[in-house]
């Protein structure tokens, strides 16, 4: 065992001594500790900095062993149960002078400082802690924990109000009586930042707002707690809506390290006028870096993205930090790649063609350097770990324009990238005649794929999708599948293929085919191979899959059940069955013990009677935790006997809704 982990093994005993209040143990055990920290040379230390990824010298103050200062504050927090508060005053200003850009030491001697009612000493410093620490990040870039940080801010506006207060009182007191102070409930005064925080975690952001109005201790408190506001527009901002959010929110954002808002959202601009400011504010406005963007505007496009970028000198300043970029455009994606090399730390990109408008070109800044650079610049692979691409419906390859870079591009883009990290992939509504060798190629650069979502897309049916997947051979794992084809194709029974094959299946828990061209042989095969992981199936709207009786394409409920015996969700929408086919159906579930707790079993031709049987005492059939029969004739009646006798905990039913498919619900296509 290495020197390492012996030193961390005694800090872990260390840790279980105070957390089983044996102070004195754990007293015993740090003095062990940091006097054998102290002891070694400066050349050990340096190597052991070196092994924590750290440089050999501190940026500020003495070169120490990493886990001194975590060391030296837990055993004043030791000396402090213990009563002696001196030694651990001791302690903390000792920290402070071994790690002077580490909050701990300031935190913990402005607490000692103010439980002995030295509060002036107390603020200086906390004062003295801000100064050093917020130096330090603007001349040396140093990273200072967040939260930490947030709460040395909060201490120090506290104590500073308590101050000038106390002052306030003094002053008074010198030409009449002073007033007994009355003694104050407010939570601010008494309870850390931290813990107000998870008080009003759980506050819808509106209200939030509306305690703004309490005090200027709420005021500055709770605007110093940035993870409670996430910028969301109301539909239809006008520009001076948007101009007073974006300035409480700089205010906000100041208050983190990163100096950035959580999430901008604008779901559509007043008018197009207003948009090219908005979108102008948030190229420009200083203080305005968001983590998180949404835009969607029918007025929105990447071409008009490009110009203002390109109108404005290329100002990333307010993306530096941006980790989710989400687009509702109204035309083809142009120069996707562009946006890659524009956002170097993007996590997550996704971009949907609300809209299927004539592309224009003349906005793009083609001539630019610096716009050639980002369209043409390469890297090995990028940081993404979920891309989602959805085109419209209208732009696919049967458009009656002609396909030009003026018109629309019903092809897949960003297929010839690399994308190591990437875990999640939706591509719908575009057209794989003439890029599936290209997307074959593109699955074997992304090993860490858990969930593929593949809806409405032309040339690509389940059958040729599964030869690619047996000829590439892609080393990812699937948890969730979704296939739904754009068109009926010839049934597709899999003979091609052995139990052994398709290993990227194997643990498969959501299976969506609705929509599929499976015939029963292939359907069944296919659970073969995963359906001892499965516990979410829907095969909705199946092609060659009926429950019908006496059908050629008949399927037994059965059947699924015993292949998938850990199935808890089932999806039978859009499936023609009637009244015949429950009373199968029903003889089903009966045979075998099941634990299905969601059955969707929308737009079928069953009735409320139907629906009972399948719930009679005489049928071995669990309760149900949600059943969904939008689009169908049951009374309320027969709804609420099923929920008061408990066959079902809720219903969900929506006598309105004229199809299953509903775009930003359970499906992409519009």
């Amino acid at each position: 065992m290495s020197d390492l982990d012996i030193l961390e093994d005694k800090s872990k005993l260390a840790v279980l001594y105070f957390k089983s209040q044996d102070y004195e143990k754990a007293l015993s055990t740090y003095n062990v500790l940091i006097h054998e920290i102290k002891s070694l040379p400066k050349s050990t230390i340096k190597q052991i900095r070196k092994r924590y990824n750290l440089q050999e010298s501190a940026v500020v103050g003495p070169t120490n062993h990493p886990k001194l200062g975590s060391l030296i504050d837990q055993r004043a927090a030791t000396y402090e149960k213990l009563g002696q508060n001196a030694s651990a005053l001791k302690d903390g200003k000792e920290l402070i002078k071994l790690e002077p850009i580490s909050c701990k030491g300031y935190l913990r001697t402005g607490k000692l400082l103010s439980g002995m009612n030295k509060k002036v000493e107390a603020y200086k410093c906390y004062q003295e802690g801000l100064y050093i620490i917020e130096k330090a990040v603007k001349d040396y870039g140093v990273s200072v924990p967040e939260k930490l940080f947030s709460t040395l801010k909060s201490q120090y506006r506290l104590l500073n109000s308590e101050l000038k207060r106390k002052r306030k009182v003094e002053a008074d007191g010198q030409t009449q009586t002073v007033k007994k102070v009355k003694r104050t409930t407010d939570p601010f005064v008494y309870l850390p930042i931290d813990v107000m925080e998870l008080v009003f975690s759980g506050i819808p952001m509106n209200q939030v707002l509306q305690y703004h109005s309490v005090c200027k201790l709420w005021y500055y408190s709770l605007t110093s707690i940035p993870r409670l506001y996430n910028f969301r527009c109301k539909p239809s901002i006008t520009l001076n809506e948007f101009i007073a959010g974006a300035k409480l929110f700089k205010k906000i954002g100041m208050n983190t390290f990163s100096k950035s808002i959580q999430q901008v959202k604008i779901n559509q601009v007043a008018t197009k006028q207003h948009l090219l400011k908005v979108v102008e504010i948030l190229i420009r406005e200083p203080g305005l870096s968001a983590k998180n963007l949404d835009l969607i505007d029918k007025h929105f496009n990447l071409q008009l993205f490009y110009h203002l970028l390109g109108k404005f000198g290329w100002k990333f300043t307010n993306f530096r930090n941006l980790q989710s970029l989400r687009l509702g455009i109204n035309c083809s994606i142009k120069y996707g790649q562009a946006l890659l090399n524009m956002f170097s730390n993007l996590k997550f990109l996704e971009i949907v063609v609300i809209l299927p408008e004539k592309s224009s070109l003349d906005l793009i800044p083609i001539q630019d350097r610096i716009f050639k650079k980002l369209k043409d610049s390469e890297k090995d692979e990028y940081s993404l770990e979920r891309l989602l691409l959805v085109n419209h419906p209208k732009l696919l390859n049967d458009n009656p324009s002609m396909i030009s870079p003026q018109t629309y591009n019903p092809y897949p883009i960003l297929l010839d990238k690399c994308f190591p990290q990437l875990t999640e992939l939706t591509l719908v509504s575009f057209d794989f005649s003439t890029t599936l060798p290209q997307f074959g190629d593109f699955l074997t650069r992304v090993p860490k794929l858990e969930k593929l979502f593949l809806e409405n897309n032309n040339s690509i049916n389940m059958l040729i999708f599964l030869q690619m997947i047996l000829n590439y051979r892609p080393s990812f794992r699937l948890k969730e599948f979704t296939f739904r084809e754009s068109s009926v194709t010839t049934p597709t029974s899999l003979t091609e293929f052995r139990i052994t094959d398709l290993q990227q299946f194997k643990t498969i828990t959501k299976l969506d085919l609705y929509k599929n061209c499976l015939s029963v042989t292939g359907f069944l095969k296919l659970l073969k191979i995963c359906g001892k992981s499965v516990k979410n199936l829907n095969i909705g709207q199946s092609n060659y899959i009926s429950f019908t009786l006496h059908s050629e394409r008949m399927i037994y409920l059965s059947d699924i059940l015993k292949k998938c015996p850990h199935l808890n969700t089932l999806g039978l929408s859009d499936m023609n069955i009637d009244q015949q086919a429950m009373i199968q159906l029903n003889r089903d579930f009966s045979q075998l013990q099941n634990n299905i707790q969601v059955l969707d079993l929308s737009f079928n031709k069953i009735d409320g009677i139907s629906l009972l049987q399948m719930f009679e005492k005489t049928l071995n059939v669990n309760s149900v935790d949600v059943i969904m029969i939008h689009g169908m004739e049951v009374s309320n009646d027969t709804i609420q006997y099923l929920t008061r006798k408990k066959y079902v905990k809720n219903v969900v039913f929506d006598k309105s809704r004229v199809k299953w498919q509903v775009f930003g619900v359970n499906s992409w296509v519009q």
